[in-house]
């Protein structure tokens, strides 16, 4: 089915030639007060008079919004109800506030194409009569870079879903150079790639951005020191094979908690608080899981007694629970780093003690959010009363730790052809 969108004017003539040569199935045309009583007339001419057609007045002909908003009101109703239909929105006659809004309207409809009556000038006052004929275009070029614009914004703000959507569609426009759609194609292997990295699936992240390594240098070097982070801490995890990682394990073993704290400042540029406190209280509790584990093989999630220091397997065997199964949250991990003070040089333990009234400010913000035990949303004040006191944390656990980093803490790019940023607070 082809449907003509057409503006109409003081000239019926435009008109006349536009549903001449495009041969519609149904016509709709846009058109002010005074002009819907020469519809009937313009059928007549071009004998289409039994063919469906309907109109939509436009009050204010002269203002461009109202122009916009009424084109594109119909469009869309017309592209939701002939998903399938070929349209074609003819901003010829009319006001330019009318052709403006139309066209501007088309190139916002997916599939639309633009319509123009033009013919042979011989001054710059109208073509020349008989010479008229119906041009039609995809406005290819200004769809794309109103596209690459929304997309880039996309980037900017992390929403890649968003981003994916645009791009899946934008790689469907016909007749794109094949230079642009080998870059539209990288930007959207980049999307779903930190789609996946955002929601820590590091497989699919790694599978899709590893062979971007050369364009994405820092970025595809900190993931893979997320990579075997995570399999140093993960045993199940461990077991993956992943193609083209280094042999040998990389870097410190630490980094699953930088990554952690990105993703948090991630959801922080979206405003969304309560889950940047919940991501900060985790890493702050995988920081003590890792220390436990890397340092000691000691597992928080099922505390073997025989490899505490004798002094203190009696006061961990009370908290064993019905299966004989010892766990250990944050704080209790925390407080066992700074009892092994007494017994040796726990740096991160010493850490804590110098830290526990921030934590406990730190928590209790945490415990009043909504995804945590309380009702209360975190504010904007609250979070960067949070974050402050984690930034330090961290910052000060990796400085007296002494770790050496592999790769440095790379955030994700807000320009898909850029390659992140070192981001440290």
């Amino acid at each position: 089915m082809r449907i003509l969108v057409i503006t109409v004017g003081g000239s019926s003539q435009p008109v006349i030639t536009s549903i001449t040569q495009s041969k519609p199935d149904r016509i709709y045309f846009l058109c002010s007060q005074q002009s819907i009583g020469e519809l009937d007339g313009i059928c007549n001419k071009v004998k289409v008079a039994d063919m469906p057609y309907e109109s939509e007045i436009i009050n204010g002909i002269d203002d461009l919004n109202e122009c916009y908003a009424c084109s594109l009101k119909l469009l869309d109703s017309l592209r939701n109800e002939f998903p399938d239909a070929e349209i074609i929105a003819d901003y010829t006659g009319g006001t330019k506030s009318m052709g403006a809004g139309l066209a501007a309207a088309a190139l916002d409809v997916k599939g639309t194409r633009l319509g123009l009556v033009t013919g042979s000038r011989f001054d710059l006052k109208q073509v020349t009569d008989g010479t008229q004929s119906l041009r039609t275009s995809q406005a290819v070029g200004i769809q794309l870079e109103r596209r690459l614009q929304t997309i880039c914004n996309c980037f900017k703000t992390f929403d890649y879903p968003t981003a994916i959507s645009w791009l899946e569609e934008t790689l469907q426009l016909p007749d794109v150079d094949s230079e642009k759609t080998v870059m539209l194609q990288r930007w959207l292997t980049l999307a779903r790639a930190l789609d996946n990295w955002d929601k820590f699936d590091h497989t699919s992240a790694w599978n899709l951005l590893h062979n971007y390594r050369a364009r994405y240098t820092k970025l595809v070097m900190f993931l893979e020191v997320v990579v075997w982070s995570r399999k140093k801490l993960d045993p199940d995890f461990a077991k993956q094979e992943l193609p083209r990682l280094s042999a040998s394990p990389k870097g410190h073993g630490y980094e699953v908690i930088e990554d952690l704290f990105l993703n948090a400042q991630r959801c922080a540029a979206q405003h969304r608080f309560d889950d940047v406190v919940a991501r900060l209280y985790r890493a702050l509790e995988l920081l003590a899981q890792a220390r436990l584990r890397l340092e000691y093989s000691i597992d928080t999630g099922n505390l073997s007694l025989k490899l505490l220091p004798q002094e203190l397997q009696g006061e961990y065997r009370k908290l064993a629970d019905s299966k004989g199964k010892i766990k250990l949250p944050l704080t209790p991990a925390f407080e066992l780093l700074a009892k092994l003070t007494d017994f040796c040089t726990e740096p991160l333990g010493t850490l804590y003690k110098q830290y526990q009234g921030q934590l406990r400010n730190f928590l209790s913000i945490r415990n009043q959010s909504l995804l945590a035990h309380g009702l209360t949303p975190v504010e904007s004040e609250d979070y960067h009363k949070a974050n402050l006191f984690f930034v330090s944390l961290m910052n000060g656990a990796f400085e007296a730790l002494n770790l050496k980093p592999y790769a440095l803490r790379t955030q994700f790019p807000t320009d898909p052809e850029g390659d992140g940023s070192c981001h440290t607070s």
